[in-house]
């Protein structure tokens, strides 16, 4: 039997890491609905301590991974299946913050993601990059 090789133990760890991050945002979706269900927790102050960008951009780095795992031959299902469920996740606590918020930032921060999000299912689903020209061109030129 073979030692294992770098890349399957940089693998290893980016699949744990990516668990634990799973992990961390489930418990603070969790989080943000205990606080609404405490009676003492007035509407503002139940996601106040959470940053709107943070989460916008975490969103955003879900989904560029979703997309590169559906993109790439073969279909890496340790890379996309992960990803989209925390691209959700990260979006449920969009959701909150909008909810709780009220802000503009929030108004415009939630609807982009959910667009993106629903493009970005659509695009894997028709498996557009099969089809398009821009795919076609890069395909000959790496035959």
């Amino acid at each position: 039997m073979q030692p294992p090789s770098l890349y399957a133990l940089a693998g290893s760890f980016n699949s744990l890491f990516i668990v634990v991050s799973l992990f961390g945002l489930w418990s603070q979706l969790q989080k943000i609905w205990q606080r609404k269900r405490n009676a003492g927790v007035g509407a503002g102050k139940t996601t106040d301590i959470l940053s709107l960008n943070q989460f916008s951009v975490s969103f955003l780095a879900y989904c560029a991974f979703f997309v590169y795992g559906y993109s790439i031959t073969p279909f890496n299902h340790y890379i996309v299946w992960p990803r989209l469920i925390a691209a959700l996740i990260a979006l449920g606590i969009l959701y909150e913050i909008d909810r709780d918020r009220r802000s503009v930032a929030s108004r415009n921060a939630l609807p982009a993601c959910v667009s993106a999000t629903t493009k970005l299912i659509i695009m894997w689903l028709f498996r557009w990059e099969k089809t398009s020209p821009a795919a076609q061109i890069k395909r000959r030129a790496l035959a």
